[in-house]
């Protein structure tokens, strides 16, 4: 996606193997509050060589779009807070910027996926018509960014 790349330096530190679709449906999590608990990831076809950040912004696009859609008018306050959290607890040397970067790669991402939609499903369609209304919202800036 010309233009979305994040403005990173590429070092070991910032540019390896990443997952390349991080969000909430491709993870869970086993055997919770044991000491046999797991993270387990699937849906690996998008495993590519990237900014460690695109798993990290997916991850926060994600939550936030979640925060939008259920909490509205706490959204920014829950974003800011959810931010915070994962920079201190991710433990790896990301600043807030370079986390935003992430997620606003991951908006990008999906409204080019959800453009491809609209050249797929029928102009009748419920889902046109779903995937037009997104599209629209995210051009004139009304899907959030982080």
């Amino acid at each position: 996606m010309p233009g979305a790349q994040p403005d990173i330096e590429i070092t070991d530190e910032t540019f390896g193997i990443i997952h390349g679709d991080a969000h909430t449906g491709n993870y869970f999590f086993e055997n919770i509050g044991t000491s046999d608990e797991t993270l387990m990831a699937i849906d690996m076809d998008n495993m590519q060589k990237s900014w460690f950040v695109i798993d990290i912004g997916t991850v926060t696009w994600t939550a936030n779009m979640g925060m939008w859609f259920h909490y509205p008018l706490q959204q920014k306050e829950l974003l800011s807070n959810f931010k915070e959290w994962f920079l201190e607890e991710y433990q790896w040397p990301t600043t807030a910027e370079e986390l935003t970067a992430g997620c606003n790669y991951r908006r990008a991402f999906m409204d080019e996926l959800i453009s491809l939609g609209l050249a797929v499903y029928p102009k009748d369609s419920p889902e046109w018509y779903a995937t037009k209304a997104y599209h629209e919202m995210n051009k004139h800036g009304l899907i959030p960014t982080c």
